[in-house]
């Protein structure tokens, strides 16, 4: 049940950023984005895809903010993670992910 529990807990962050993304309240959006950040590297390692989603997410905020400096170091991010794990090779998620399964 931990397990679970602890995989919800970062969707619902997205969806609370998503949300707050949607209105315009974009440091709002980016406290539950960094939430889900944070959760998904304590439970799924550095270079997962939702970790991947996640600095896509930040980066996609900071673009709408003008912050095209914080943007850019995002979306690295987000292209290092995907080359890690061979994501832009193939599939974006890996055998083992929920979305395969």
């Amino acid at each position: 049940m931990v397990a679970t529990t602890t995989r919800t807990w970062p969707k619902s962050y997205v969806g609370l950023g998503n949300v707050y993304n949607r209105q315009g309240q974009y440091e709002r959006a980016l406290e539950d984005y960094q939430k889900a950040l944070e959760i998904d590297i304590k439970v799924s390692g550095q270079d997962s895809p939702d970790v991947a989603a996640s600095y896509n997410n930040i980066g996609m905020v900071y673009d709408s903010q003008g912050k095209y400096e914080e943007a850019l170091e995002m979306h690295s991010k987000l292209e290092a993670c995907m080359k890690r794990e061979h994501i832009l090779s193939g599939s974006l998620w890996p055998p083992s992910h929920v979305h395969t399964q």
